[in-house]
């Protein structure tokens, strides 16, 4: 599982970033959250409906950041 996971991280497959974020974001890892959904609108088009779900993640993740919410 360990070598396709990063297999899946390396090459930036879509699925596996959002997966990382949602799952960082759920660990209260904001900054790893905000790290792969920033990577994860790099890959999809600009007027894609998905855009604004993935902003609404970041700045969600972000406002937990300058909350002061622990991080693990």
């Amino acid at each position: 599982f360990e070598a396709s996971w990063a297999y899946f991280m390396k090459t930036n497959n879509s699925k596996a970033l959002g997966l990382a974020a949602n799952a960082a974001f759920e660990a209260k890892q904001y900054q790893k959250a905000i790290d792969n959904w920033q990577r994860l609108l790099k890959q999809v088009p600009p007027n894609s409906d998905v855009v604004q779900t993935i902003q609404a993640r970041i700045d969600e993740a972000k406002s937990q950041l300058s909350s002061g919410s622990p991080q693990k």
